[in-house]
């Protein structure tokens, strides 16, 4: 019994770092800005936030009618705005992810001023990318390229006129589906194996926050999302000018950022890499092909009956949702040149996208029992 007693650890083990338990049990400071007072959303009311988001929206419709070119980007401003607004209010899972008081409410928004928070993002944005090169992804997309160049020299040997610019258009259009469709199937089956693998649980046992995770799996894929993509367009190199090719390069390399981002939520919130690859390839075709039909409905023939009223209000709300994929990387810019379409509004556009997915993700994998 005494070797027993003797063998036992003490009772009182703890850290002998004060440090390190301050650390460990201190709540996180509230959000400040640059310069002005402590920043709290609770503190607003429900007047004063739709106050602000009036003034905000009669600023954005006053803008709207002077820059008529950036129409679909303005609504997507507003959107995001309402929803860092009416986040903590709207949300059903504002039990779950903002119950924990006003550090976990704001732990989100003070990344940027705690280099610990930063490091975990960054660590596992790390290894994320780390998967992504061990495994075979690099060697299935230049083999896809490869095959698709070959492709193209056959299209380029059958065609009768105008050769080089049906090989450009064809290997162009066939690049880009590939890089969607292996960022789509990589992001999905990656975070579908983790799922199954109790990884998120392991990490989350870390005292790393959920939103962390996601910032940190929407970094590592992204940047992967852009090295896919980056890897699809070398090949139009040569075959392209270089004022048409850097342009279409970066608009592809935002495609494929949206892609990331819709991909990283289906493979949190649907639990089938099925379900989730054909619900990213979904949004990719209703996306890319939204202002056609968007333009055949306001053309119809039947545009009286409440049916076709009722169809195109619903195709208007879509185009204003979602972004506008046919204005990424289109072939006429290798084709033709690159025409007005800034790439400003298109960074824009990408950005304020990713951004609502990656916080709907967020929100999602907050409400999810691992």
């Amino acid at each position: 019994m005494r070797l027993l007693q003797a063998a036992r650890p003490p009772r009182f083990d703890a850290p002998g770092q004060g440090q390190v338990q301050r650390q460990q049990h201190q709540a996180h400071p509230p959000m400040r800005m640059a310069i002005g007072p402590v920043v709290d959303r609770g503190a607003l009311s429900f007047s004063h936030r739709c106050d602000v988001l009036a003034y905000f929206y009669v600023i954005l419709r006053t803008v709207h009618e002077k820059h008529e070119r950036h129409e679909n980007v303005l609504p997507l401003i507003f959107i995001f705005v309402l929803f860092v607004f009416f986040v903590d209010r709207a949300s059903p899972a504002k039990k779950i992810a903002f119950n924990h008081g006003r550090a976990e409410r704001t732990q989100v928004f003070n990344i940027w001023y705690h280099p610990a928070s930063m490091r975990k993002i960054l660590a596992i944005a790390r290894f994320t990318l780390l998967e992504a090169a061990r495994s075979r992804l690099s060697w299935l997309v230049l083999g896809a390229v490869l095959v698709l160049s070959l492709a193209s020299l056959l299209v380029r040997e059958l065609a009768i006129t105008d050769s080089q610019r049906l090989q450009l258009a064809f290997l162009a259009t066939a690049l880009r589906a590939t890089s969607a469709l292996l960022t789509a199937a990589f992001i999905i089956s990656s975070l579908q194996r983790e799922f199954n693998d109790k990884v998120p649980a392991l990490v989350l046992a870390l005292d790393v926050p959920r939103s962390h995770f996601v910032l940190g799996k929407a970094a590592g894929l992204s940047l992967a999302a852009l090295g896919i993509a980056l890897t699809c367009a070398l090949p139009l190199a040569l075959l392209a000018p270089a004022a048409a090719w850097w342009p279409w390069t970066v608009s592809l390399m935002l495609e494929s950022a949206i892609v990331a981002a819709v991909s990283l939520f289906c493979g949190i919130s649907l639990r089938s890499v099925t379900a989730g690859l054909l619900f990213t390839i979904g949004f990719y075709v209703l996306a890319k092909s939204l202002a056609a039909i968007q333009l055949i409905s306001h053309a119809s023939l039947n545009a009286a009956t409440l049916s076709q009223r009722y169809m195109t209000g619903l195709l208007d709300t879509l185009a204003l949702l979602l972004p506008r994929l046919e204005q990424f990387a289109p072939t006429r810019w290798l084709v033709d040149g690159v025409d007005s379409i800034g790439l400003a509004g298109l960074a824009l556009q990408a950005l304020i996208f990713v951004a609502l997915v990656t916080s709907a993700a967020m929100i999602d994998l907050y409400r999810k029992n691992l």
